[in-house]
């Protein structure tokens, strides 16, 4: 593959992650929060992003739907979908 053809890097980093009214462990937070950014990662690895955008600031997200009695990886997928879908509305 040449560098034409792979896609540009991205360097993702979910520096917070709040999830309210799960009741969910401290521990379990950040092993979804670790699984939201490599999700993410690979979403907007696929998306066309304005390369201009040095940082894009996502303060508030709704993930309706999702709850502590989804596994951390159906959690984190849902959340990564919805901030994706807030940097691509940003």
């Amino acid at each position: 593959m040449n560098d034409r053809s792979r896609p540009p890097a991205i360097d993702l980093e979910v520096e917070r992650l709040v999830l309210h009214d799960l009741g969910i462990s401290p521990a379990r937070a950040e092993h979804v929060r670790e699984l939201v950014e490599a999700e993410l990662g690979r979403l907007l690895a696929h998306a066309p992003l304005d390369s201009s955008s040095a940082a894009i600031p996502v303060r508030v997200v709704d993930a309706p739907g999702l709850g502590a009695g989804s596994s951390d990886h159906d959690l984190a997928a849902g959340l990564a979908r919805a901030i994706a879908r807030a940097v691509d509305e940003a």
